[in-house]
């Protein structure tokens, strides 16, 4: 797995248990119970579907270590003391993310986690699928975090998020809408302790968060503002099939479904997305799934496409399920980082509307697809 997917994988599993973008959006704010029930009752069991179950450490999905990390959505810069740096490389410690959003995209928090992990910890091998990622998540010991806050939320408000019980507070975000703070477990190791103390965070204008937006998206990570079309590309579907920006003129309007075949959240929003797919088409909409597994480096992946198509089969889904070009759609599937992401383009190949983070039901997607018509009517 490159490093690429690795990234897109670690943010996938994380928000399945902290914020839910990738997460089912049916029960405990946007969390899933059952992952593996899909729409009408179906079952889709891994292993039915053929699409296996692989063993993963989950340990080795937290971010990635670096001296700096720069959020425009948080307004913040943080830089990591080396002491921490080594730790998190050794794994001693990891940092993971959680965040929460209200109304009109606002954010309520979000904050970088540090956890402590034990040898059993950093060792334990849990499979892909299924809710043993959040068992493991729920059961390491949280040393601290860093976040940012609403105003509105005292310290008493930050504890029970957090799970933490003392917090230092660093600034105050620039339009003055938000505080940031360091909180820390009191009873965390005491090499620990004074590496999270190092711990800074400089403040910058905070950049407005786009529909769905994900807080801790790194600067780099951003998609340039330049990727207006994904045409020219030139791709097959999983089957084999030529494919390319000329089918799109098929199509008013064509919804891009970016996901992967271990994304549980991504399998579930299948069925709806065919019903979709049949029920717009009078509209001039039709669906497309780009199945980013499939193909990496320059090179198809056939246990992946051998998932993807017993997904397709199993599921009944008619619209096509592609394999990523190597040009990544002129560099619009570039910065992804969790799944599934979904936006939209003409019949030209012109992205048109916003981007969408997450599965949404059937009805979700029929509002935002009429929403998104106005932008080619």
């Amino acid at each position: 797995m490159n490093k690429k997917m690795k990234k897109i994988l670690a943010g996938a599993l994380i928000a399945s248990l902290s914020f839910g973008l990738m997460a089912c959006e049916k029960k405990d704010n946007r969390r899933e119970d059952h992952p593996e029930e899909v729409a009408q009752g179906e079952s889709i069991e891994a292993s039915k579907a053929g699409m296996g179950n692989e063993m993963i450490k989950p340990a080795d999905y937290a971010w990635q270590v670096k001296d700096t990390y720069e959020f425009p959505y948080m307004g913040a810069k943080i830089t990591l003391p080396k002491n921490l740096q080594d730790m998190m490389t050794k794994k001693d410690v990891i940092m993971l993310d959680d965040q929460s959003l209200g109304e009109k995209n606002e954010i309520k928090y979000a904050m970088l986690t540090f956890s402590a992990l034990t040898e059993e910890d950093k060792n334990k091998e849990i499979p892909k699928m299924g809710d043993d990622y959040p068992k493991w998540l729920e059961a390491i010991k949280r040393a601290g975090t860093l976040g940012i806050y609403d105003k509105s939320m005292d310290e008493a408000a930050i504890s029970k998020v957090t799970k933490l019980d003392t917090h230092t507070k660093l600034g105050e975000s620039k339009d003055g809408k938000y505080n940031y703070y360091l909180s820390t477990a009191k009873d965390v190791d005491a090499s620990i302790m004074e590496a999270l103390k190092g711990v800074t965070l400089e403040t910058m204008d905070r950049a407005p968060m786009a529909e769905n937006g994900y807080v801790f998206e790194e600067k780099e990570m951003q998609q340039t503002s330049d990727a207006k079309s994904i045409a020219p590309f030139k791709t097959q579907d999983i089957d084999g099939k030529a494919f390319t920006d000329a089918d799109l003129a098929k199509n008013k309007l064509t919804m891009v479904n970016v996901f992967a075949t271990w994304c549980t959240a991504c399998i579930q929003e299948i069925p709806d997305l065919e019903k979709l797919n049949a029920e717009m088409k009078d509209k001039g909409v039709g669906v497309v799934g780009v199945v980013m597994d499939t193909h990496e480096d320059g090179k198809d992946i056939p246990e992946a496409i051998d998932k993807a198509k017993a997904i397709q089969k199993k599921l009944k889904t008619t619209y096509p399920f592609l394999k990523p070009d190597d040009q990544l759609m002129k560099g619009r599937l570039q910065g992804i980082q969790a799944l599934p992401e979904t936006f939209f383009v003409d019949s030209k190949g012109n992205i048109v509307g916003d981007s969408y983070s997450g599965a949404k039901s059937l009805d979700e997607w029929k509002a935002i697809v009429e929403k998104e018509l106005k932008n080619v009517n």
